[in-house]
């Protein structure tokens, strides 16, 4: 996937947030915890059809929107479908079917930019007919078994299967206004009595909406499995904004969450690794609210958390850092050699210059803001440093003076 690089250098000296695209080219500090997460989930457990939730936990700016977008770049890369979802103030997370609406919204095929239920099931069928063809099989009838196949799936919801079929069949047959009613009503428009009746479905009423919301997610990720993707992850970014609310609505949650995490235990050929990014504060509300989910959360003992090399413990903790000033310098000098080496106009002649800079930013940054949020703040910095006095044309200024206005940003 092309990328522009001086747009992704400004864009982090502007807000140091994660691009949606190209993090494992900057990140740093977590190689051989990304490796493990990829060799136990994203290959072992997908091919046995497993699946498993993680907490990301850590303060603002502290690299969680990061670790979820390398992770579902990883798995893009390993033939897996992704959705991020941004579980803030304006998603209400005690609303089921309004979660699997967003979900089906951002479900994003690996190797496509596009996003939607829609473009997923399309790139699908493109992927079926193409093995066919390339194999010299009929794409036709391949296609018509493969949807046949999809009554002996089990997926919980009888209804998804009958509109799915539909809307494929009715895809296939160049029938537009069918193949878009069938789009909507499995993107989570299942109260439309109109649009239900078009299907020849009853719409979901108020009191069947929780349930079959949650049904809709485990039959989501049990048919991508099946369209032939490795498996789903679902990365819930921010989502201490939607889950810190008054608390009746938090015990609600707090239970959902309790009860997802058992569904997805449970839950057999749907391939979904299920990642919540959320602050420390939610963690301790959770230990002190919810003892049942905090227990699911805990470590397996002392010693024996991610970190640690337990790759099956629940929590991710980045609040872990034995050596800031190192780890500040490490993403730093990533960043440079990525800057002189992907931009076009770098002046490649002051490559050495930047990078003796790194250590003392890290260093003045790890003195102003003494937290793992600091790391979003060293990619600020660094980077503001490149796009204003490392390309060709731009002022030369001595690494000092670079880094005195640096300090100011």
């Amino acid at each position: 996937m092309s990328l522009d690089f001086v747009d992704l250098f400004e864009s982090l000296a502007e807000h140091g947030n994660a691009p949606e695209d190209g993090c494992s080219l900057f990140g740093v500090g977590y190689d051989s915890e990304f490796q493990q997460l990829e060799s136990k989930y994203l290959v072992e457990r997908f091919a046995r059809g497993g699946s498993a939730e993680k907490f990301v936990i850590g303060p603002f700016g502290s690299g969680k929107t990061h670790f979820l977008r390398q992770l579902m770049e990883t798995g893009r890369n390993r033939n897996c479908v992704t959705a991020e979802i941004k579980l803030n103030k304006n998603l209400d997370y005690s609303q089921g079917l309004v979660v699997y609406q967003e979900i089906a919204r951002q479900v994003r095929a690996p190797g496509t930019e596009n996003h939607g239920l829609q473009s997923l099931l399309l790139e699908a069928l493109r992927r079926i007919t193409e093995k066919a063809e390339a194999a010299g099989l009929p794409a036709d009838g391949i296609l018509d078994g493969w949807i046949a196949a999809l009554d002996d799936q089990d997926l919980p919801l009888s209804s998804f299967t009958r509109v799915l079929k539909r809307g494929i069949q009715d895809h296939l047959t160049g029938e537009v206004e069918g193949f878009q009613a069938a789009m909507r009503w499995l993107s989570g428009e299942v109260t439309d009595r109109p649009l239900s009746r078009s299907l020849g479905e009853s719409p979901v009423s108020t009191s069947e909406l929780r349930i079959h919301a949650h049904h809709a997610r485990l039959c989501l990720y049990k048919f991508i499995r099946y369209a032939g993707f490795a498996g789903t992850i679902v990365g819930f970014d921010e989502a201490e904004q939607g889950i810190d609310v008054e608390k009746k609505k938090k015990t609600k949650i707090f239970s959902q969450l309790l009860a997802e995490i058992n569904s997805i235990i449970d839950l057999k050929g749907g391939s979904a690794l299920i990642v919540y990014a959320i602050t420390p504060d939610i963690m301790t509300k959770i230990n002190a609210e919810m003892p049942m989910l905090a227990q699911r959360l805990a470590d397996p003992g002392e010693n024996r958390g991610f970190f640690d090399g337990n790759v099956l413990a629940p929590r991710i903790d980045l609040t872990r850092r034995p050596d800031p000033v190192d780890e500040l310098t490490r993403i730093g000098a990533r960043l440079v050699e990525l800057f002189f080496e992907k931009v076009a106009d770098a002046d490649r002649t002051r490559s050495a210059e930047a990078l003796g800079a790194v250590r003392p930013i890290a260093e003045e940054v790890e003195r102003q803001e003494q937290s793992s949020s600091s790391r979003r703040d060293m990619v600020r910095r660094t980077c503001t440093l490149l796009v204003t006095e490392y390309r060709s044309g731009s002022p030369s200024a001595s690494i000092d003076s670079g880094r005195h206005r640096e300090a100011e940003v």
